[in-house]
């Protein structure tokens, strides 16, 4: 019963180790596809073309970063729990720092998400209820919020991704480099 019992715990194991790891990178895909075609793809875009671009799907990709950013950061507090656990050996205080940056980054990245969420909600219901609403008179206060809801959005963008880096140097031959 034992053996049975132990089998049974190591495959749950397994199986949240690699959806940690496709949460993890998913959501760092995420994060740069939206980066490319939030800022890059068109870099001269005005508010207008921006608004009626972003506006429908800001709901659908807040909802993705929400389960996505869930995922990854629960992963990443198990593995610096477990790694608690094991002493931080073989690796030390540089795992210790390592596990602490990315249950940082990935909190921040969910901090971030719970913010921005009324004005991607906004967005979105803007869009529902008055489809041109862009082409509208936009208040100062509006504005003002899109400016912040931006710099965020590109921090929680720029945090995803990183997190993602670090944590797949952790799984490639590089990663002894790091230790």
């Amino acid at each position: 019963q034992v053996a049975a019992l132990q089998t049974m715990v190591d495959g749950f194991q397994s199986f949240a180790a690699y959806v940690s790891l496709l949460s993890q990178g998913l959501l760092g895909g995420l994060g740069f596809t939206n980066l490319i075609m939030t800022y890059f793809a068109n870099p001269n875009i005005n508010l207008t073309s921006f608004l009626r671009y972003y506006s429908p799907m800001a709901m659908v990709l807040n909802r993705y970063y929400y389960v996505l950013v869930c995922f990854a950061l629960v992963a990443a507090i198990n593995k610096y729990a477990r790694n608690t656990m094991w002493d931080w050996k073989p690796y030390g205080s540089r795992q210790r720092a390592f596990d602490a940056v990315l249950v940082a980054l990935y909190g921040t990245a969910f901090i971030i998400s719970v913010v921005i969420t009324p004005f991607d909600d906004l967005l979105s219901y803007n869009s529902m209820r008055i489809p041109d609403y862009y082409d509208m008179h936009l208040t100062e206060e509006f504005k003002d919020k899109l400016d912040i809801w931006h710099a965020l959005s590109l921090t929680r963008m720029v945090t995803v991704f990183t997190a993602w880096f670090l944590a797949s140097l952790e799984f490639s031959p590089i990663s002894t480099m790091i230790y």
